[in-house]
This record gives structure tokens, sequence and C-alpha cells, in this order.
């Protein structure tokens, strides 16, 4: 026969809080559980939930048919005063013999977990995709399009939010210098941009670099100078600051970073992740030959892997150390405060879970003419196909499994840890 279980979750002011007793009861102390086509009582009036975590009660039962739906009361008893929350749930379904899918676990452990929809795969282009973004790595057009001054000015003076031509600081002679300024930065950090396509040098510097190819840097570079004017300032110096790395940052960008190193810093992102989360797949490290395959984690990661790769092409350079210091930190927050849900990692997480299983229950392997199967491991091909050696008994264990380790695996906060044991319990309960 299948199983329900019932998870109940006690919080004061929205935080995970124990009661003094939590049972299941409805005011006139006729059912706890009840059949919501018949009325019949299924669990009586006054069984004790277990307590599982902070604020976490649960409690399983036989269902007496397959496919119901129940009425339940949770009666508590918190400070002296006596409270009723009343809920519904869906059985369980009929057992089958026949072995169930993963599909069928990860959409139960979906509804466990609260999430909606599971997220793409992820391949190695995507993310340094990502990263050519973050870093603003652009590729130069064979016929560069001419940008003048004045186009510039008028995006530095976005950057400093002042459009009035009247101030000082803001007038086109300053802007106009600190411009000219820019185009010489640009070529003292790339002087190959004064190397013309025909491979002689070009002279006349402001016509080599006032294309659009380095607009947001020089941009970036004219505002910085701006705000040093007044650096006495402290807001205005930290501007200073943040737009003068801005540029050197871009310009590292558009200092084209060879894909094999891009690759490399790939590899050593996919390790930092899986470092953090051992229970998925193995990885085969990438080359630029073979960047297109896909990660064995979904897309969940995508900007933290981004953000490190940006961050390891940064790293060394003095004068952009700040922005390489805030790409690690994205990276690192990205990589631990991220719940890994996608459906690449919830299948990773059952075939954990079923080999957890069959390593406490080694009988299931056993077929009736005493021989003995084999698991093969789910992909993101077969998980809905594939019959695990399991029954229909053992779905919604092998659900919660997955979802005490989805919320173990995410944020540390102290309700995910509550409900990391709840979830745990009820798998080790049900199996």
């Amino acid at each position: 026969m299948s199983t329900t279980s019932l998870i109940f979750r006690f919080k004061i002011n929205g935080v995970l809080t124990d009661a003094t007793s939590v049972v299941l009861s409805d005011s006139g102390a006729t059912y706890g559980v009840r059949r919501k086509d018949t009325s019949a009582v299924v669990v009586a009036a006054g069984t004790a939930m277990t307590h599982g975590a902070t604020g976490t009660y649960s409690y399983s039962f036989t269902d007496p048919e397959a496919g119901l739906t129940y009425e339940y009361v949770a009666k508590v008893v918190y400070a002296g005063n006596t409270y009723y929350f009343a809920g519904e749930r869906a059985g369980g379904t009929a057992v089958s013999s026949t072995g169930i899918t993963g599909s069928t676990i990860i959409t139960e452990a979906k509804r466990f977990v609260g999430v909606r929809s599971a997220e793409t795969s992820l391949t190695g282009t995507t993310v340094i995709q990502r990263a050519r973004d973050l870093l603003h790595i652009r590729t130069q057009p064979a016929e560069p399009t001419a940008i003048t001054a004045a186009d510039v000015i008028a995006d530095a003076r976005e950057l400093l939010n002042d459009t009035d031509e009247g101030n000082y600081r803001n007038s086109a002679e300053l802007l106009t210098a600190f411009i000219t300024d820019a185009c010489e930065f640009v070529v003292a950090e790339k002087p190959s941009v004064l190397v013309a396509s025909d491979s002689t040098q070009n002279t006349d510097t402001e016509t080599a670099v006032l294309v659009e190819y380095y607009r947001e840097i020089l941009a970036h570079y004219a505002a910085s100078r701006v705000f040093e004017i007044d650096s006495s300032d402290e807001h205005n110096a930290a501007l200073a600051v943040f737009h003068r790395q801005t540029a050197q940052a871009m310009i590292r960008g558009h200092n084209e970073v060879p894909l094999a190193v891009l690759v490399g810093y790939l590899n050593d992102g996919v390790h930092a992740v899986l470092a953090r989360y051992p229970y998925l797949a193995t990885y085969t490290e990438q080359t630029a030959a073979s960047y297109l395959a896909v990660l064995p984690f979904g897309a969940e990661f995508r900007d933290a892997l981004a953000h490190f790769i940006a961050g390891r092409v940064l790293e060394g350079h003095p004068d952009v150390a700040a922005a390489s210091a805030r790409h690690y930190e994205l990276a690192a927050f990205g990589m631990t405060n991220r719940r890994p849900d996608s459906l690449t990692t919830l299948i990773a997480l059952v075939n954990a879970g079923v080999q957890d299983l069959l390593a406490r229950r080694p009988s299931l392997l056993l077929l009736s003419d005493g021989t003995r199967t084999t698991f093969t491991e789910l992909t993101s091909g077969t998980y809905a196909s594939q019959a695990l050696p399991v029954d229909e008994s053992y779905r919604e264990g092998l659900a919660h499994y997955v979802a005490a380790r989805v919320f173990e695996l995410g944020p540390q906060d102290e309700q995910s840890a509550a409900l990391a044991v709840a979830h745990r319990q009820l798998y080790l309960g049900q199996t």
C-alpha cells in the first residue's frame, strides 16, 4: 500500500518555532485526518505529530485506498494558548510492482522544495559568453565605425549625471581635453591600436581610438578625470576610482583573452562548484575544441561561473584589483547561496538517493530468479523513461531524500536547516 506524509510548520512572526505540543485533532476532537469524499476517519483525534526539527512536525500513515484526498487539522498549544490549523493533502497513488522513473520522483521533490520549473542545462559556451559580457570583451570589426569627441562627451555627461553644459566641470572644452587624455590611455594600454590594417603605424592617435569599439572606455576615463577635480570630497574620490577602474577593467577585456585561457578558467570554476556540491556527476575538463559540452549542473550556476572567470582574467593587475575582488565575491555568493534545483541537479540527486537506498537495502536488487540486477544512473535523456530498480512504494521517500539534499546544499539559514532535517527523517522513515 502507498503512504501519505503530512508536514506541518509552526511559525511565530515568520520564524520557525517549537510549540508546547502538536497533535492531529479538530476542535471537536472527532478526527485528526479524514477522507474528504466520505469523511471517514483515517487518523484518530489526539494523534501526536513527530517533532523533526525546530518548528517542524510530521506524521505518516498508510492509505486505505489509492488516490484519495484528505482533510486534516493540526492542534497547536503554544504559550498557554491553543490554535487549530486546517489543511488538505492529496494521498498516495497505487503501488506498482514495476519500477518508477526519475521523473516521478523529481515531480514530487519539486513540490516539497517549492520549485516552479526546472532550469535549463548549461554549457561552457554559455558561461564564457556571459564572462565576455562582464569583461566587455568585444570582437573588433574589420571596418571600425568612427565616432566624434561629441559622442563621447554626451556619454560622459550621462555618467556624470549632469547634462548642464554651463557647468565648468561639464564644459565641452574640459571634456575634450580629457578625451584626448583618454585616447592616450587606450594607446598606452593597447599599443596595437595604432597599427593600421595594412600593418603600417598610425600616427594620429585620436583617429585610431575614436571608434565605436572604444566608446565606453573613453567615456568612463573622461568621467574619472572630472571627478578627480573635486577629489577632496570623499564621494567624488570614490567615483573617480570607480570610473578609472571600470575603464581599466574594460580595456583589459578588450585586450584579447585567448579562448583556451578562458576555457581553463571555466574548468577551475567548475571544480570550485563541484567541491561545494560533490554529489554532482564527474567532470571531464573541457578544451577550446569541446567547450560546447553540457556541464554537470544547471543554469543556476551560470553567473557564478562567469564572475569566477572574470575575476581570474583581472587577477594580478593591481590597477583593477577592486574589480577582480568584486567578481570573486559575486562568484562565491552565487556558488554558496543559490539553491541547487535545476533539472540537471535534481537528476543527480535522484541518482544519489537511489544509491543510498540500495546501500541500505541491497535486497532490492535481487530478482525473483535469485540473480541480481544493477542500477544504471539516470541522465537528462533517460530520467523520464528509464525504470528504477525500486517500486512505487519508495517514490515519496526518495522525493524526501532529494528535498533534504536541496535544503542541505542551498543557503545555510535556520529554516533550510530545519527543512533538511525534516525531509531526511521522512526519507529514513519511509524507506
